[in-house]
């Protein structure tokens, strides 16, 4: 319908301009032929009198078909128009890199935690670290990937019976994790929000945490050390923005909410202990490569 109704505008401007540009001497001549008293014949007068309302009824009945024509053709050009603007404004919403697999890295601070257990003893963990890459693919606003990632945190202190003391260790989680994410465009330019969530396994592992003494050096006489790792489900829930850096670049940051269930280990002079699972509270910045 487009392409009719612009040819039938080519096809009225050529059509106009034959009337009003290639007869005009026409015009001319017979509005000065009315307005004279020259000697002709009464034939001659006759016709020459009703030639310029011929003429002007002739460009009327011309304007009136021009007019009906622009009347077919405005709401097909106008349609036009619209899909256009439409098409140009969808192009623009959409970032860089909207189909195609890509590679994430990123990395950041996982906040201070606390592990309990039931055995009413409770650890405080020092800010620690995380680290991540993924592979996955995006078609418009969804993301799907696998990710894999470590996660450690030294142990700070722990308390029993109400009595806190230094304590000694670490602790860690390597993960292997499916993740979802939906990533629309509301209006921001090329920078677009996201949410995501993920499931999987996580082997999360105690190095040689123990109870430092009051004096702040060493483990408490006769209790040791605990070592010990267990392989548990895992998940996760993310959130932030992200923007393209090249056409093939987008950063990120946001933050992430990362969870295990309970898992029991065996502690020396205490036996099976239930820990109450891992919970922590990362802010991640990272970097998105699209092929």
């Amino acid at each position: 319908m487009a392409k009719v109704s612009r040819w039938l505008l080519r096809w009225l401007t050529t059509y106009l301009s034959q009337i009003f540009l290639d007869r005009p001497e026409k015009l001319v001549t017979s509005l000065v032929l009315a307005r004279t008293n020259c000697a002709v014949e009464p034939s001659q007068q006759a016709s020459t009198a009703n030639l310029p309302r011929k003429l002007i009824m002739t460009i009327w009945s011309h304007a009136l078909a021009a007019a009906a024509l622009l009347i077919i053709a405005s709401p097909a050009s106008a349609q036009d128009s619209a899909s256009r603007s439409d098409e140009d404004a969808a192009s623009a919403s959409s970032a860089p890199g909207d189909r195609g697999l890509y590679v994430a890295v990123s990395g950041g601070l996982v906040l201070s935690q606390r592990l309990r257990t039931d055995a009413g003893v409770s650890a405080e963990l020092d800010d620690g670290y995380m680290a991540l890459g993924a592979v996955g693919g995006h078609v418009g606003p969804f993301r799907a990937e696998l990710e894999g990632s470590y996660r450690r945190a030294s142990v700070d202190s722990a308390s029993a019976l109400g009595i806190r003391v230094p304590s000694t260790g670490s602790v860690s989680a390597l993960s292997g994790m499916g993740n979802l994410y939906l990533e629309p465009a509301i209006g921001l330019g090329t920078v677009r929000p996201y949410l995501g969530g993920g499931v999987g396994v996580s082997r999360f592992r105690a190095r040689e945490v123990g109870a430092g003494s009051l004096g702040g050096s060493g483990s408490l006489p006769g209790l040791g050390t605990f070592s010990g790792s267990k392989t548990v489900f895992a998940y996760q829930a993310m959130a932030g923005l992200s923007g393209p850096v090249t056409d093939h670049v987008t950063a990120s940051f946001g933050y992430r909410y990362f969870a295990t269930p309970s898992a029991s280990f065996e502690a020396p002079l205490i036996g099976d202990v239930q820990v109450r699972g891992l919970r922590s509270h990362s802010l991640e910045a990272g970097l998105r490569f699209t092929f």
